[in-house]
């Protein structure tokens, strides 16, 4: 129940590597789409949440991995959304990727690296980021949002003929 918490939806979901807590983002009454974790463990969920970001920016796509929460936050120069590692602890937010293009659907590849989708060249396409270097792993005429690493590729949403659909790409086929 949301108005245990004074929020009136939440969403982009993410579990902790143990399973013990939620990271979502939370809109509450003041307006503002705030990181919220919730210790499941707790007996009162509710008593147990809290609020980890309280400001203006907006936070979004959260994927937590052993580091922290990835997520999508416009808490740039220009207000694009770049890619952000957040410390479920303490809030302090460190930006990992700087481009003036938005940046959506961070996850963590089995290397280690983190791939997100980005709309720098006016299409959505997926990206690889690994320290610092950025590499281009897709190129499509349509949307690619979400990517999820496999064993065999790679599993993307697209929007093809007006609707979502999940595509799976192979290792091979990728750029």
């Amino acid at each position: 129940d949301l108005r245990t918490l004074d929020l009136f939806e939440a969403g982009d979901l993410a579990f902790s590597p143990d399973g013990k807590q939620l990271g979502f983002v939370g809109l509450g009454p003041d307006g503002k789409a705030d990181v919220y974790v919730m210790d499941l463990t707790a007996a009162d969920r509710a008593k147990s949440t809290r609020r980890v970001t309280n400001d203006f920016y907006a936070e979004r796509s959260l994927s937590w991995g052993k580091d922290g929460l990835l997520m999508s936050c416009d808490r740039t120069p220009g207000g694009h959304f770049n890619l952000f590692l957040l410390d479920p602890q303490s809030g302090s937010a460190r930006q990992l990727s700087s481009e003036a293009a938005n940046h959506d659907g961070p996850s963590l590849g089995t290397d280690g690296s983190i791939l997100y989708t980005s709309y720098a060249s006016g299409k959505s396409n997926v990206f690889r980021l690994t320290g610092t270097k950025l590499e281009r792993i897709t190129d499509t005429h349509t949307g690619l949002f979400e990517p999820r690493e496999v064993p065999s590729g790679l599993l993307v949403r697209k929007f093809f003929r007006g609707r979502f659909r999940l595509y799976k790409a192979n290792r091979e086929d990728l750029k």
